[in-house]
């Protein structure tokens, strides 16, 4: 419910300003990094909106989840961990129920 404003916010852009796709591939997002456009590993990431990257839990008893962070500073959405993206792929371990969510 506390994501309820920036979900609001993130369909009036899509709507009226960006014409862009609430959910969207990371590519749309950072179109200048390389490795996105052909990077088939990352075919289950996604943003929300421009701030919210997601990495779900698609696969019964995983416990290590790779995600790919862009070069910029992520925040966890649940721990509100900072991590230093760096344009690499990292395995980070799954707390489910939690879905894999960052800020940025």
């Amino acid at each position: 419910m506390k994501l309820s404003p920036y979900y609001y916010a993130q369909m009036y852009l899509s709507h009226y300003e960006n014409a862009l796709p609430l959910v969207r591939p990371l590519f749309m997002e950072f179109p200048d990094d390389q490795k996105l456009l052909y990077n088939y590993i990352l075919k289950d990431q996604f943003m929300v909106g421009d701030a919210i990257m997601v990495t779900p839990v698609l696969d019964p008893g995983v416990s290590l989840l790779s995600s790919y962070f862009p070069q910029l500073i992520w925040y966890e959405l649940w721990s509100g961990l900072r991590i230093q993206g760096g344009g690499t792929l990292e395995s980070r371990e799954v707390i489910l129920p939690e879905t894999p969510a960052y800020l940025k």
